[in-house]
């Protein structure tokens, strides 16, 4: 990469002996909040895809959205037949480490290698406004992909405009690409370098220079696009007026803005172990004033600085239209404090303050230092040093506090990892295990996830051992702490004593229809049939809905376990034809759901 600059101040390696120790520091903080953290819900669902459809399901929306590069990662991830947060963490580690190296190297393109880029380095290194929308692993591998693409296409753009070498064509060409496929963000990165090329010689000079990248991007755009609506057509949600001011307003007034700042400070629960930013109104107020002071005194001592902060609210804006028609909108106003869905403004915010306070050394067209006033106009001084090292120091701490408060709540308060940690560590090595399908604590999956918050769904992502047959002898269900114990049936409707003394019901050749003392509501119910056999057997149960439900009964007295759907009034058991009657009795049929055993 040349170096434009030709201030004596632009040293690589003084650039280098700051950025490498952030980066790793960085790097190394982020390792240490991964070890400790655990799958999400979203994780669960596009891992049990993977399972399922194996490379089908690159094609397969996932949430309405095309995200294949989503999809490809939970491929490798599940490549073991389960999920593995060991392969997770290092592909999240693997693609941090790249938008690291990314983002430095962007910033380089644009300003050179000067000192002063260290202060956006360390920003896009401290800041709390990717957090949220890169520590899950599923989210991680939409928007850190989405950074790496931002700066790479950045830095490549800014080449290829310097020299025109074609080279520099396809980085940027290939950098649209891993945009477009980390989801329908990436439809931002050729919005951020048309803005980017009004920081050198202008969009049509742009274009003219580099019409080869531009028609590979334009054709590139609409294909995605048109492929998008095929696959994943929109279906957005609408809220109304004053939901929509109120979604954009938490957004783009409260949350986003003191995260850029260093906030929020505080946070509030979602549900654990994701968080919404709380910052207090004092807060927001803070944020906007450093923010509008920022860019008036950047106005006040550098020519052209708006264009830069139209960098970044072209996107901000575009975030929060995106969150007006997202589903989401639906959960409540609330939402927009979701930091998650102003992940992508952080790059540009990095790029944008560069721009603004740096400037392009070869772009005639860039942000530059205000001429000398002559002697007849008087000077306003401008902002003092050490307020300005003051001001910047905060937002870098404040920042590192802010996710080190969101990143505590992450590791630290998770009831899902809890619970399914628990169950995997007693299922391993146990053998096959016949589990009741049931449904997990909300605080494990809420309910709006169905059908990825039931054992039969998140279960076979982590152990092989795990069954869930239609009947079985020996039933398993997992406690309110996840652990598999013995199961029972709660006794919505029942049989009673049947009428043959000792043996109760009598199932013959023709079978017996048990009557139950109620006929339940339609449902997913599970049977209690207590019986005692003179050998081996197979019988068939019909009850509800379900019919001729095959179920192997041992010699013996046992208890028998059969999953039955509908409306329950009556049981009917027959031998399976072909089997010898064995003298087969019922003693009781209990009807309800699969609970623990007392």
């Amino acid at each position: 990469m040349s170096d434009p600059s030709t201030s004596p101040r632009a040293s690589r390696e003084v650039v280098l002996a700051g950025a490498v120790p952030l980066g790793l520091v960085a790097l190394a903080l982020r390792g240490w909040v991964l070890a400790g953290s655990w799958f999400t819900t979203d994780d669960h669902r596009v891992a049990r895809t993977a399972l399922t459809e194996r490379w089908a399901a690159l094609l397969t929306p996932f949430d309405d959205r095309f995200v294949p590069l989503l999809r490809a990662g939970a491929w490798a991830m599940t490549r073991s037949g389960h999920e593995s947060w060991g392969t997770a963490t290092a592909v999240s580690m693997t693609l941090q480490a790249a938008a690291t190296v990314a983002a430095l190297c962007a910033l380089v393109a644009w300003c050179g290698w000067r000192p002063g880029v260290l202060v956006p380095f360390a920003l896009y290194l401290t800041s709390a406004v990717a957090v949220p929308g890169t520590l899950a692993w599923s989210s991680a591998l939409v928007w850190v992909p989405l950074q790496i693409a931002v700066f790479g296409a950045a830095a490549c753009w800014a080449l290829l405009l310097r020299t025109g070498r074609t080279r520099w064509t396809a980085g940027v060409v290939a950098c649209v690409v891993l945009g477009l496929l980390s989801g329908p963000h990436g439809l931002l990165v050729p919005v951020v370098l048309v803005l980017l090329a009004a920081h050198r010689d202008g969009v049509r000079a742009a274009f003219a220079q580099a019409r080869v990248a531009v028609s590979l991007v334009a054709a590139l755009v609409l294909g995605y696009g048109a492929l998008t609506l095929w696959l994943a057509p929109p279906q957005p949600g609408w809220p109304g007026a004053a939901d929509a001011v109120d979604l954009v307003g938490n957004l783009l007034g409260r949350a986003l803005p003191t995260a850029l700042v260093g906030g929020p400070w505080q946070w509030s629960a979602l549900a654990p172990p994701a968080s919404l930013a709380d910052p207090a109104w004092v807060g927001v107020a803070a944020a906007w004033l450093l923010l509008v002071g920022t860019a008036a005194s950047l106005a006040r001592s550098r020519v052209r600085t708006g264009r830069s902060w139209l960098l970044v609210a072209v996107v901000a804006l575009v975030d929060g239209v995106a969150l007006i028609v997202d589903p989401a909108a639906s959960l409540g106003t609330g939402i927009g404090l979701d930091l998650s869905f102003g992940t992508d403004v952080l790059p540009v915010a990095v790029l944008g303050l560069a721009l603004a306070w740096l400037g392009v050394p070869d772009g005639p067209r860039g942000s530059a230092p205000r001429p000398a006033r002559t002697s007849s106009h008087a000077t306003r001084p401008g902002v003092p040093v050490p307020l300005t090292v003051l001001s910047v120091a905060a937002v870098l701490v404040g920042g590192l506090v802010s996710s080190a408060l969101y990143a505590d709540t992450w590791r630290s308060d998770d009831p899902g990892e809890a619970y399914l940690t628990k169950a995997r560590s007693w299922l391993v090595g146990a053998g096959p295990t016949d589990l009741a399908d049931q449904v997990v604590p909300e605080q494990v999956v809420p309910a709006l996830a169905t059908p990825a918050n039931t054992t039969a769904f998140l279960l076979p992502l982590l152990v092989s051992e795990a069954r869930f047959p239609a009947a079985s002898d020996d039933l398993f269900v997992l406690d309110a702490s996840g652990r598999p114990v013995p199961a029972a049936v709660s006794s919505v409707a029942t049989s009673g004593p049947g009428p043959r003394s000792g043996c109760g019901w009598r199932i013959g050749r023709r079978g017996t229809s048990v009557p139950l003392d109620r006929t339940t509501t339609d449902g997913d119910w599970w049977l209690r049939i207590g019986y005692l056999s003179g050998g081996d057997t197979t019988v068939e149960i019909t009850a509800g809905s379900t019919v001729a439900q095959a179920a192997r009964v041992a010699q013996g007295l046992g208890t028998l376990y059969v999953r039955v759907e509908g409306a329950v009034g009556r049981v009917t058991i027959r031998p399976a034809a072909g089997d010898s009657d064995t003298g087969l009795c019922v003693d009781s049929v209990d009807l309800g759901e699969a609970v623990p055993a007392p």
